[in-house]
């Protein structure tokens, strides 16, 4: 409406509203019409257009309040009075509240699509020089490696390695971004078949490793497929990454429903955390572990969260050292 209607239209329209509103104040007197019903439209024209419009149509509904109040008790002019001024104050304050919010959340709206704007470009116009970094770094590797020392063959094993690093950094940034911007299209997610389709991934990516897995029943949801699967497929492979010390791993998808949630948890048996830094979790860049110990760019678990959120849901996590970890998500039931 906002775009397909002129401002100027837009302002009658407003002050139409507050005449109907005084006409129906006056025909069934002020008990029934009642003087906040003019916020309604003091508070759409603060919302879409702004403080000076919002101005004029407080002043517009003061006065048609004004007038059907003398025209039910004309005697009372000095209350009338009193109360007109009152309620002139009230709806501008209203109408310029909502004006001011109405700007400010343009403006955050804006500064984050400015922001996701210069994520992607900058991670698109870094990927591209860090690909030749480590190609050049590989090639020369192949071709001089046999020539060079020790020390020079892990020079450019660094060069190849932090290239490897700064590229996935990316790649995960930019899913992390994606996740953001992506539409929601929801449709009926079996969570089962979702999960044992990651699972069938992660085990043949193993290879020898034994794991054993141990998968609860799960429902049908209505939710964004893709993007849960993401969410799955970070968890489970954070699973399986920090159980690889252990020789028989040990991950579990327990599901149960509490009140109108699934809560969902991804339990193992690997070389867990300290809990006293499960608030730290799920927030992008943190990582409670050496990157010598295990790969990793600290985003996964961001991502996760993200998508939980953006389907109406909860993340946490608790842990203790050497004894494993469990990082639950919860999925509101009803829509």
């Amino acid at each position: 409406m906002k775009q397909a209607i002129s401002k100027p239209a837009r302002m009658v329209l407003f002050i139409a509203a507050i005449a109907l509103i005084g006409w129906i104040d006056f025909q069934t007197g002020p008990d029934i019409g009642f003087s906040l019903f003019y916020l309604i439209p003091v508070i759409a024209a603060g919302w879409f257009e702004g403080v000076g419009i919002a101005v004029i149509v407080a002043g517009s509904a003061s006065v048609a309040w004004f007038l059907a109040e003398y025209f039910w008790h004309p005697t009372q002019m000095v209350v009338t009075s009193w109360n007109g001024f009152t309620r002139l104050a009230i709806y501008m304050a209203m109408g310029i509240l909502m004006a001011k919010l109405h700007a400010e959340r343009e403006q955050l709206r804006k500064a984050n699509a400015e922001l996701e704007a210069f994520t992607v470009s900058a991670s698109h116009d870094l990927r591209s020089p860090l690909v030749h970094i480590g190609s050049y770094a590989e090639m020369l590797q192949r071709r001089t490696g046999a020539s060079l020392d020790e020390l020079g063959r892990h020079y450019l094993a660094n060069i190849a390695d932090s290239s490897r690093l700064a590229l996935g950094l990316i790649d995960d940034l930019l899913d992390f971004s994606r996740i953001g911007r992506t539409e929601m299209r929801r449709s009926a997610v079996d969570l089962s078949e979702l999960v044992e389709a990651v699972r069938g991934d992660l085990s043949a990516s193993a290879g020898e490793r034994s794991i054993s897995w141990v998968i609860d029943p799960l429902p049908v949801l209505n939710a964004d497929g893709p993007m849960l699967r993401v969410a799955i497929q970070n968890l489970l492979e954070n699973a399986v990454k920090y159980t690889r010390p252990r020789a028989q791993a040990r991950i579990e998808v327990r599901a149960e429903t509490r009140n109108d949630e699934l809560v969902v948890c991804v339990r193992d048996n690997g070389v867990g955390f300290d809990n006293q830094y499960s608030g730290k979790l799920f927030r992008i860049f943190e990582r409670l572990h050496r990157n010598g110990d295990f790969e990793g760019t600290g985003i996964g678990l961001a991502i996760v969260a993200r998508v939980i959120a953006r389907h109406g849901g909860r993340t946490w996590g608790e842990g203790e050292l050497d004894k494993g970890a469990a990082f639950y998500f919860s999925l509101p039931l009803r829509n």
